[in-house]
């Protein structure tokens, strides 16, 4: 008997000897994956309790990400704190865990860690990271998201809005849910101008822009080519039409009456290529101004509301044709993306600008 017991006691020191190197291997292992991955080295431990722990610790970041989200970030500054904090004691749990079941295991001569049941805890841990992060997600951002079919609903609606309104057809381009407003901003094209985008605006009730666009577009076409022939390539220009007190129903910039409330506040912005110097602030005051009397005749001018004119100077280098395809992009954006320190000149209304009068652009 005693000789029985003497043996066994040997297989487990030699057992206990070869399985001392598998342990350190196992342990690392199991502390990169709770360090990449909330809990997924308690996963790997394989013990029941590691495993509970886990997903009561995931079930918590879960719900971290669900406050992180439904304050729309103003909590940020507890939230991630805390989900640093629960992250560290999962790693903390695995470096415990590893090594109290290293040692029970070692105490029966059992291997911890066998490769099939491994990769099953690891996939499992891996799902269940992923939806606890994504449940958080989802959940938090619901009350400011809209389903996929509640914006088809109210797609379909403004179409019929559009098309009742202006007898003709149009796209839809994107359907977004501005939850600060509790109202929905649908970006939408002409049929027969797509270049001609605008927003419509509601859920039940709708408001659009359309014809500012249309408009505005119009009195881009009429002015471009005034531009371009003092300018030449170096010169673009953007206009904005609003409607007056009086709305018309006329789609079109030609058709507007001068000197009625039809026509609102009009804005023109120009981007000029030019490498201006203060020697040559004079000469480019004089070809803005011909510029200004040339384009009078072709802006209508409202009852009451001026027409007002800006125009930046950018360097002549950064007119490249990247840049032009941002301009056509995007008139606003482009200008702001080259910076605020440039030749500019605002002008309140252009029609006060004559033969004799004196323009002052400045940096």
């Amino acid at each position: 008997m005693k000789g029985e017991v003497d043996i066994t006691l040997m297989e487990v020191e030699t057992f206990n000897r070869k399985l001392a190197p598998t342990l350190k291997t196992h342990k690392w292992t199991a502390l990169i994956l709770s360090s990449l991955f909330t809990g997924l080295g308690l996963f790997y431990t394989g013990s029941l309790l590691s495993v509970a722990l886990a997903l009561i610790l995931l079930a918590g970041q879960g719900f971290i990400v669900y406050v992180s989200f439904i304050t729309m970030g103003f909590l940020g500054m507890f939230t991630l704190p805390l989900m640093i904090a629960n992250h560290l004691f999962c790693i903390f749990l695995t470096y415990k865990f590893v090594d109290r079941e290293g040692r029970l295991r070692q105490e029966k001569g059992i291997s911890l860690f066998q490769v099939p049941w491994i990769v099953v805890r690891i996939v499992i841990g891996a799902a269940l990271i992923y939806l606890s992060y994504t449940a958080g997600y989802k959940e938090g951002i619901a009350p400011f998201t809209k389903t996929d079919s509640e914006r088809q609903a109210v797609q379909v609606e403004a179409e019929k809005y559009l098309q009742n309104k202006y007898r003709e057809k149009f796209k839809v381009l994107n359907v977004k849910y501005i939850y600060g407003a509790s109202s929905y901003e649908i970006l939408t094209s002409s049929s027969e101008l797509p270049e001609v985008t605008f927003y419509v605006r509601g859920e039940k009730e709708f408001t659009d822009d359309y014809l500012v666009s249309r408009r505005s577009y119009d009195l881009d076409k009429l002015l471009t080519p005034v531009v371009r022939e003092h300018y030449g390539q170096n010169g673009f220009v953007s206009t904005v039409v609003n409607e007056g007190d009086q709305p018309a129903r006329a789609k079109h910039y030609a058709e507007l009456k001068p000197w009625t409330q039809e026509l609102g506040y009009q804005a023109i912005k120009m981007i000029v290529f030019a490498d201006l110097t203060e020697s040559s602030l004079a000469e480019e005051n004089e070809r803005l101004r011909r510029l200004i009397i040339d384009m009078q005749p072709l802006v209508k001018q409202g009852e009451e509301d001026r027409v007002s004119l800006s125009v930046d100077y950018r360097p002549l280098s950064s007119n490249d044709a990247a840049m032009q395809r941002k301009i056509a992009e995007n008139f606003d954006d482009a200008n702001s993306s080259m910076g605020y320190d440039n030749y500019r000149i605002d002008i309140e209304d252009m029609f006060e600008v004559n033969d004799r009068s004196s323009l002052s652009i400045k940096k």
